[in-house]
Order: structure tokens, then C-alpha cells, then sequence
């Protein structure tokens, strides 16, 4: 019992230590990413990625139409066509979508798998705004930075 009190201790189990997360923010979003990855941030995109693969990104788009409620219907079919595809162009196949709610936005969310990687795509809207958030890990790998992306996201 007192190796696992110490190993708790050790490994910051309960108590107050350096979190994990960072606060990525640009261009009237901000998200949260694994601290240590590297940040930029270029016009329309904010970017938090670790090595050649792990990376959380949001991109913001302005749309022709504004986004209305009543259309999520006809958006979500949209939608769909575009994840089908972006899932072709990466030699993947679509294996998740759904729709949800993402920082109080209505969104459509999306899950390709294709070689060696899974990219997780969520579209949130709101009146003229698109936002784009993106997730990409190797397969297989740990998913919490594509949960925070989504828990965390906000748009000003």
C-alpha cells in the first residue's frame, strides 16, 4: 500500500500540478492542446501540432449564406458529400458521422481512417461562420487531444 500511496504522489495523482493543456488562441477562436506542441497561428487558422502526424487546428471560413438553424438538414447533407470526398482524396474510408453541438454551436462531425492515421473533422456554424476543427493522430493512438479540441473549443 504505501508503493502506491508514493507512486500516486509521484505521478501527480490528485494533487495540484502542471496541467496538460495549453490555451491556444487566434482569430476570435481559442481551443486547448497538449502542452509541448507547437503553436502558429496564420490568417483564418490557428495550429497546435507535435511531430510530423499529431496536430489540432482550427481554420474559420466565412460563408456565402448565413447559417440558419432550420437549414442543418440541408447543411449536414452538404457536409456529408464533402467528408465522402476528402475521405477519397486520402485513400481512407468515412467510418464516423454525426451531428452535435460543439461550443454551443450546431455542428457535423466526422471520423476517416486511411493509412497509418485517423483525422477527425467537426464542421461548427454559426450566422457567416464555418469552423473547421480538425484533428489528426496516428491510428490507434490516444484521442484525448481530439476530445479537448471539441470540449474546450470557443468561438468569439
Amino acid at each position: 500500500m504505501p508503493v502506491l500511496v508514493l507512486a500516486c504522489i509521484l505521478a501527480g495523482c490528485g494533487g495540484v500540478g502542471k496541467s496538460a493543456w495549453q490555451r491556444v488562441a487566434g482569430d476570435g477562436v481559442s481551443f486547448e492542446a497538449p502542452v509541448g506542441w507547437t503553436v502558429s497561428a496564420a490568417a483564418g487558422a490557428v495550429t497546435a501540432r507535435s511531430g510530423p502526424v499529431d496536430l489540432v487546428e482550427v481554420v474559420r471560413f466565412r460563408l456565402e449564406r448565413p447559417y440558419r438553424r432550420s437549414r442543418l438538414a440541408a447543411a449536414a447533407r452538404e457536409l456529408d458529400s464533402l467528408a465522402v470526398r476528402l475521405a477519397r482524396a486520402l485513400h481512407g474510408r468515412l467510418v464516423h458521422r454525426q451531428t452535435t453541438t460543439v461550443g454551443g454551436l450546431d455542428a457535423r462531425s466526422y471520423r476517416i481512417d486511411y493509412p497509418g492515421k485517423t483525422q477527425e473533422i467537426t464542421f461548427a456554424l454559426r450566422g457567416l461562420d464555418e469552423y473547421e476543427l480538425v484533428c489528426r493522430r496516428p491510428s490507434g493512438a490516444d484521442e484525448s487531444a481530439c476530445r479537448r479540441l471539441l470540449a474546450s473549443f470557443r468561438a468569439g
